[in-house]
């Protein structure tokens, strides 16, 4: 599994919510990629992890 660029040891039964409670990512202001699915923060759904699963978290801010 990779998450933003990096390898990231898999756990069988990890779930996406699981992951970002884990690296302390709070669903407010972040959008989550998973392979080729875009979820906006709130909307992330809790679903289970694959081995292959190539993760991108990005903070979302505001400014110009």
């Amino acid at each position: 599994m990779q998450v933003n660029g990096e390898p990231f040891d898999h756990t069988p039964g990890l779930t996406l919510h699981a992951l970002l409670d884990q690296l302390n990512v709070k669903r407010e202001g972040v959008a989550v990629a998973v392979g080729d699915e875009i979820y906006a923060g709130m909307r992330v759904p809790d679903v289970e992890l694959k081995p292959d699963d190539v993760i991108d978290i990005v903070r979302i801010t505001a400014g110009g």
